[in-house]
């Protein structure tokens, strides 16, 4: 194995979930080799989560102007509705993060680096072909599994040249961070667009022909959530008429409208109203309501405005 190569880790570990698959995924790692681990993060971690790699190099990195878009589709009354989760994009900490770790990895003296987001998992075969494609130094980019068509590679996993990756990047990150639209970004697509602008696009660097199946652990997270009876909920906002919408993904069927009482006076009731199967309406509300003894529901005005409703 050539020693000037380095596995890079990127990760927000914000959360127990996260960490925990983040120790997972690098217990599995070192079962299959030991080409030592850089680990970028941009939040802090523990003194035991830095010791299970060779090194943790940390980097903050603020907010940008600019936002992404999740969204599911439902399909109501014969006419299709988007259900909008509307964030800050953090794909601009991501690159920058990557960057950072690709720069402190070329300090330390390797040549070459195989990149995996924390939760991308690989099974032993898997994590061996992805070893063996970047063997002769070569760049390797895999496919983006999301349906979009203009966008052929992925960011979770790659492999590529310290210093192609480096002269690449560094000249032009500058043009997400400032919002500049010269690469025609489309809304909701930007760090994947982005790399796919630097590295299909510009340089013409193809996806490798031996796919990867990798497994991509952490989904987005919409924290949009509620749960009654243990069924769980997503709620929105159709901004012109102030109504919140639940709707249940699960696959459960709730043929009653639903009712949550406030906490702090069991009089101020709130009707979800059943608008078809497992689509409910309500006007907009604040507060703190229970459906029962065990099940606390509470959403917070300020938060309503990130998840939205609209017709397509």
């Amino acid at each position: 194995m050539n020693k000037e190569s380095v596995i890079l880790i990127t990760s927000h570990l914000n959360s127990e979930e996260k960490i925990n698959v983040f120790k997972e995924n690098i217990s599995e790692i070192k079962k299959f080799t030991n080409i030592p681990i850089i680990h970028a993060t941009n939040n802090v971690v523990d003194l035991e989560t830095q010791g299970i790699v060779d090194y943790t190099i940390q980097k903050n990195n603020p907010k940008t102007n600019r936002f992404s878009l999740a969204w599911n589709l439902l399909r109501i009354n014969g006419s299709q509705f988007k259900f909008i989760k509307k964030n800050y994009d953090h794909g601009y900490a991501h690159i920058d993060l990557m960057l950072y770790g690709f720069k402190v990895a070329k300090t330390i003296g390797f040549k070459y680096i195989y990149h995996l987001n924390y939760d991308v998992f690989l099974n032993e075969r898997e994590f061996n072909e992805f070893i063996d494609n970047g063997k002769n130094g070569e760049t390797n980019f895999y496919k983006y599994k999301l349906k979009n068509e203009g966008i052929k590679i992925t960011t979770v996993i790659f492999s590529i040249k310290v210093d192609d990756f480096i002269n690449a990047v560094d000249c032009k990150i500058q043009l997400y961070n400032n919002n500049e639209n010269k690469f025609n970004l489309r809304e909701g697509w930007l760090a994947e667009e982005f790399f796919e602008w630097i590295f299909n696009t510009y340089y013409g660097v193809n996806v490798n022909p031996k796919e990867i199946n990798y497994t991509d652990v952490i989904r987005s997270d919409w924290n949009n959530k509620i749960y009654i009876k243990n069924i769980e909920f997503n709620y929105y906002v159709d901004i012109k008429n102030k109504i919140v919408y639940f709707v249940d993904f699960k696959g459960n069927n709730i043929n009653y409208d639903i009712i949550l009482y406030n906490v702090k006076n069991k009089e101020d009731n709130i009707k979800l109203k059943k608008m078809v199967d497992n689509v409910f309406y309500v006007d907009l509300f604040n507060g703190v309501y229970n459906f029962d003894d065990e099940n606390y529901v509470e959403i917070s005005k300020d938060t309503h405005m990130n998840y939205f409703v609209e017709k397509n």
